[in-house]
């Protein structure tokens, strides 16, 4: 009889046990449903909408002829003026046709972009291209190697009330906290944030503040896996052609790159001077009056 009494006092307290247990994980389940869950910020790699690292540069073109054509069809189905809806249709057309005009090889031409904000986004003689798609205030440089993109460069203007960390804060909004931030002190002024990074399995994001100098904030969407190799080729191709001034330069080879980019030696001069030379840089015909004088002299004694 009490082996039954202590059996039956063990299952009550097992039943009360199990009780306050449930009970307790039932009040912090209810805790866990009250508290605000913290929003996950979506990866950097979703920036690029429906592209993708490697597209070609004629895939691009359709995705941007896309997104002309949607600017356009609002403004035309809105507008009851037929001659209005004529004159944007024309204007959608010749938008997506200078498209062709806006793809640039760099096979050690002149291009004009070795002086602008984007000089170190690419090499000339490396197989590299671009694609600029201007879109009014704002800029979309795509850019590929061997025909695969690799990197996006959009470059946003300064506004009068705006600040490189206002920007910050707007892709932290999305993205959440930078990954690493770069400050500058420069001489005579205050510290400053001049750049941010975020990334994920696949793509990296760079702000960058070049309001100083081009008056615009630029943000840089790179391939993690082509842009590690590519830019390691950039500044490789930097290192060597990285002029010391501090030793005598050598004079000939043919060319001379003043301006960042392939530059033939005659078209220098010719922009310094205002005048068309030749110039022959392997050898000099040139001799002073003062020389051709002693010569003549030299000459007549041995005749005597």
């Amino acid at each position: 009889m009490k082996i039954v009494k202590y059996l039956n006092l063990k299952k009550v307290l097992l039943l009360l046990i199990m009780f306050i247990m449930v009970d307790q994980l039932s009040l912090l389940n209810s805790a866990e449903a009250r508290r605000p869950r913290k929003k996950k910020s979506p990866p950097i790699s979703e920036a690029l909408k429906e592209l993708t690292w490697g597209e070609s540069h004629f895939k691009v073109m359709k995705y941007i002829e896309k997104l002309i054509k949607k600017r356009y069809k609002t403004a035309i189905s809105s507008s009851f003026d037929g001659l209005k809806a004529d004159k944007l249709r024309r204007e959608m057309k010749a938008e997506i046709d200078s498209l062709k005009d806006h793809y640039v090889e760099f096979n050690g031409q002149r291009t004009g972009y070795a002086v602008t904000f984007i000089k170190d986004d690419f090499a000339q003689n490396n197989g590299e291209t671009m694609l600029k798609f201007d879109e009014g205030s704002r800029q979309r440089y795509f850019f590929f190697r061997y025909d695969e993109l690799w990197k996006i460069v959009v470059s946003y203007p300064v506004m009068p009330d705006s600040s490189f960390e206002s920007f910050l804060k707007q892709v932290q909004g999305k993205y959440g906290r930078a990954k690493k931030q770069d400050w500058e002190t420069p001489h005579g002024g205050g510290r400053h944030l001049v750049r941010a990074l975020w990334e994920d399995d696949k793509t990296r994001l760079v702000l960058e503040d070049k309001a100083s100098f081009y008056g615009c904030y630029v943000m840089k969407l790179v391939s993690r896996v082509k842009g590690k190799e590519i830019t390691k080729l950039h500044d490789s191709k930097r290192k060597v052609g990285k002029v010391n001034h501090d030793e005598p330069q050598k004079i000939g080879g043919g060319n001379i790159d003043i301006f960042g980019e392939e530059e033939e030696v005659d078209g220098v001069v010719d922009q310094i001077t205002g005048t068309q030379h030749e110039v022959k840089l392997d050898r000099v015909n040139f001799v002073p009056a003062e020389s051709e004088n002693l010569i003549k002299e030299k000459t007549t004694k041995k005749r005597k």
